[in-house]
């Protein structure tokens, strides 16, 4: 059995940051992730939700135009 300690930690984390009260999905990101912003709230005392969007946001920017949304019927 492989245990996956960033998994657990991550788990830890959300438990100590009220993660579930605020309803704030997390668990989109993948483990790495999940660690750096939780690492970022714990010892630079970012805010969680903030920090999320940033990393969200730096995401959309890298997909940028290599994926297009095409609507049913519409050219």
């Amino acid at each position: 059995m492989v245990i996956d300690t960033d998994h657990l930690v991550n788990q830890i984390h959300a438990q100590v940051e009220g993660v579930a009260e605020t309803g704030f999905p997390m668990d989109v990101f993948p483990e790495r992730i999940q660690k750096i912003i939780y690492d970022l709230v714990t010892y630079e005392n970012y805010n969680m939700e903030y920090t999320a969007s940033i990393i969200l946001s730096a995401y959309a920017t890298a997909i940028g135009n290599t994926y297009h949304v095409k609507i049913k019927g519409v050219v």
